[in-house]
C-alpha cells in the first residue's frame, strides 16, 4: 500500500496511533505535535503521512510536517524511509532536509541523493527518559501555580523586550 498523505490530523491519528503508542518515547514528537494541532489547530495546514507495508498490514511508520519546517520522520523501517522519497519529492521538490532518528533519516538521505553520499548530518538530538522526579532541596522561593489556558496556536506579535525595572519616563 505504501504512503498515504493527509492534512487531516484525525485521519492521521486514527491510522497511526496504534503504531505511535507502541513506543511513545520514540514517537513523542509525532504524538505531541499532532495532539497540539488536534487541540489548537494549525496556523498553516500540516502534512501527515503514514505507511503500511501492504493493504492488510498495520501502519508501521509516520511523519508530520508543519510548514515551513522540514518533515519529522517517526521511527520507521528503512524500506518506508526509501519509499517516502518519491512521495515527498513530488509534493515538495525544494525539500532540502528531514529530521528523525539516525537510521531512518540516513536511509531517506541515501535514497534522496541516489546513494551518492551527497548529504550530511547537520545536528543530533537526544531524548532522555525521566526515571524519577526529585524536588529541589532547598526549594526555591515562591509557590507553584497553574499556567493560564492557551488562547491560540497563532504566534503573538511582541514588541522589544525591556529589562526589568521601572519604565523610563516620557
Amino acid at each position: 500500500m505504501g504512503w498515504q498523505l493527509t492534512e487531516d490530523v484525525e485521519e492521521f491519528r486514527t491510522a497511526a496511533d496504534p503504531c505511535l503508542v507502541r513506543d511513545p518515547a520514540r514517537s513523542t514528537l509525532l504524538l505531541t505535535i499532532s495532539e497540539s494541532i488536534r487541540v489548537n489547530g494549525a496556523v498553516v495546514p500540516a502534512r501527515f503521512g503514514y505507511w503500511r507495508e501492504n493493504e492488510t498490514a498495520p501502519v508501521s511508520a509516520g511523519f508530520v510536517q508543519t510548514p515551513p519546517l522540514r518533515p519529522l520522520l517517526g521511527p520507521m523501517p528503512d524500506r518506508a524511509a526509501r519509499e517516502l522519497v518519491p512521495v515527498l519529492r513530488a509534493a515538495q521538490p525544494s525539500l532540502d532536509s528531514v529530521q528523525g532518528e539516525n537510521a531512518c533519516a540516513e536511509a531517506f538521505a541515501a535514497e534522496w541523493t541516489g546513494r551518492s553520499g551527497g548529504w550530511r548530518v547537520s545536528h543530533q538530538v537526544r531524548l532522555f527518559r525521566l526515571a524519577e522526579l526529585t524536588p529541589p532541596d532547598p526549594a526555591p522561593a515562591g509557590r507553584a501555580r497553574l499556567a493560564p489556558p492557551r488562547v491560540s496556536a497563532a504566534p503573538t506579535p511582541r514588541g522589544p523586550v525591556s529589562p526589568p525595572g521601572p519604565s523610563p519616563s516620557t
